[in-house]
This record gives C-alpha cells, sequence and structure tokens, in this order.
C-alpha cells in the first residue's frame, strides 16, 4: 500500500514540481502517525525496524515511479526526437 501511495507521490512531484526529492522522510512520517494510533494493528509501526522498512519502501517506490515516468519521456529528447515525447508522455497517463 505505501509502496503503491509512494509511486504516485513520486509521479506527482516530478510532473508538478520536476524534482524527484528525497522522500522517505514521508514514510517515517507515516510510520510514526501509524504507531501513535491506539489499536493492535498498528502497534507494530511503534517499532524502529519498521520504521526504515517503511521509509526504504516509500523512497523506493517514489524514485522508482518518477523515473519509470522521466525515462520514457526523456530517452527521445535526448536521442534528439522531440516530436515523440508528447506521444510518449501521452501514454503513461493514468486511465
Amino acid at each position: 500500500m505505501m509502496a503503491v501511495l509512494g509511486g504516485v507521490i513520486g509521479i506527482q512531484l516530478l510532473t508538478r514540481v520536476g524534482i524527484t526529492p528525497n522522500s522517505s522522510v514521508i514514510g517515517a512520517i507515516v510510520a510514526m502517525t501509524l504507531a501513535r494510533i491506539p489499536l493492535a494493528v498498528f502497534r507494530p509501526f511503534g517499532s524502529l525496524e519498521r520504521q526504515n522498512i517503511l521509509q526504504t519502501v516509500i523512497s523506493g517506490a517514489t524514485f522508482g515511479g518518477a523515473n519509470a515516468l522521466l525515462l520514457p519521456i526523456g530517452i527521445p529528447w535526448v536521442l534528439g526526437r522531440p516530436d515523440l515525447v508528447l506521444p510518449m508522455f501521452l501514454v503513461h497517463l493514468p486511465g
């Protein structure tokens, strides 16, 4: 679930802001927030190891999602075919 959220965040950051920042902080904040909810299902998120795993998952998913969009658009541009950028971008739009 967090990997999907991280991928969406990565694509949004790349398309709206133009950067792929270090987003593992988002994973840490989510894990710490879940750990504070007084339900047994969220208790494991209080562990530092679990929070580190969540940071790694969301960071990898964010970079993966952003690069999955950036590379198919950037490669035609670098190869001197800017006319292919719009078709490649349209193929990667969700839906």
